[in-house]
C-alpha cells in the first residue's frame, strides 16, 4: 500500500511538470493556429480587392420617364467596359437586367450599345431600382433611394405676354441640388419654348420672359412641366448616372403681344 501511495505521488509529480512544460508549447501552436488561420483571411481579401482593382470599369446611365397623363412608366439602362474612352465597349450582362424586380427587355444597337428597356402602366413609386448579376455571379442592387415627390399642380396665367414677364408656378416648390424644373411650351405653329430653374430653390416658380416668347405665334399655347433628379452611384467597378424625369398633363393658355 505504501509503495502504491509512493508511486500515486510521484505520477502526479510527473504530470504536473508536464503540464507546467507544455502549457506555454500549446499556447504558442495555438496562437500560430490563429495567425495562420488571420493571414489567409487577409490573403483572402486581399485577393478579393485585388480582383476588384483589375476589372475594368463598368460605366452607364439608369433612366426612369414617367408620363402622369396616362401613368406610363418607361425605364431604359445602357452599360459600357474599358479602362478609358479608347478602349471602351458596350456591356452585356448574361442574366440580364431587372427594374423593380422584372426582367427588361434587351436589344443590340449595332455595336454601339445594348439597351435594356422596360415599359408599364402603373402609379408614380416611391422608390426606384435597377438590380443586375455580374460575370462573377455578384448580384448588385442600384436604387435611386427615396423618390423626389412628384409635382401635384401648376398653374398657369390667363395668357403669357411678350411685353412684360409673367409666371407659371408649381407644387411642391423644393428643388434639392442636383435637381431643376422645366416648362415646355407649343404654339399653334409646333414651335417650342423651353426654360428652367434649378436646384437648390424653393420658389415654385418658373418666369416666362418677353424674350423667351419673341419667335412664339400668337394665340394658344400648350405647356407641360417635366422635373428631373439626378444622382451618381460609384460602387466599384461601377460607375452610374441615375436620373428620374417626371412629366406633367398638358395644359393651354394663350400668348398676348
Amino acid at each position: 500500500m505504501v509503495w502504491v501511495y509512493l508511486h500515486k505521488q510521484q505520477l502526479e509529480r510527473r504530470l504536473h511538470k508536464y503540464l507546467i512544460m507544455k502549457t506555454p508549447t500549446l499556447f504558442f501552436a495555438l496562437l500560430l493556429g490563429l495567425l495562420g488561420l488571420y493571414a489567409c483571411q487577409s490573403d483572402s481579401d486581399r485577393q478579393d480587392e485585388s480582383m476588384a482593382e483589375d476589372q475594368p470599369p463598368i460605366r452607364g446611365n439608369l433612366f426612369v420617364r414617367y408620363i402622369e397623363d396616362d401613368k406610363r412608366l418607361k425605364a431604359e439602362a445602357y452599360f459600357f467596359e474599358g479602362k478609358d474612352e479608347t478602349d471602351t465597349k458596350p456591356k452585356h450582362f448574361k442574366g440580364g437586367v431587372q427594374f423593380l424586380g422584372s426582367g427588361m427587355g434587351e436589344r443590340s444597337i449595332g455595336d454601339r450599345y445594348y439597351k435594356y428597356q422596360y415599359e408599364n402602366t402603373l402609379a408614380w413609386q416611391d422608390n426606384y431600382s435597377f438590380s443586375l448579376t455580374d460575370d462573377a455571379g455578384k448580384t448588385h442592387r442600384f436604387s435611386f433611394g427615396e423618390s423626389p415627390k412628384p409635382l401635384t399642380s401648376f398653374e398657369l396665367p390667363p395668357a403669357f405676354s411678350k411685353s412684360k414677364t409673367t409666371y407659371i408656378s408649381f407644387s411642391p416648390a423644393h428643388l434639392p441640388e442636383g435637381s431643376y424644373v422645366a416648362a415646355l411650351l407649343t404654339d399653334a405653329d409646333k414651335k417650342v419654348a423651353t426654360t428652367k430653374v434649378k436646384g437648390p430653390s424653393e420658389e415654385g416658380k418658373l418666369a416666362i420672359t418677353p424674350k423667351l416668347l419673341e419667335k412664339m405665334k400668337n394665340g394658344e399655347v400648350e405647356v407641360y412641366l417635366v422635373r428631373v433628379d439626378s444622382k451618381r452611384i460609384e460602387e466599384p467597378p461601377f460607375s452610374l448616372g441615375f436620373t428620374l424625369e417626371y412629366y406633367t398633363p398638358i395644359k393651354k393658355t394663350g400668348i398676348q403681344p
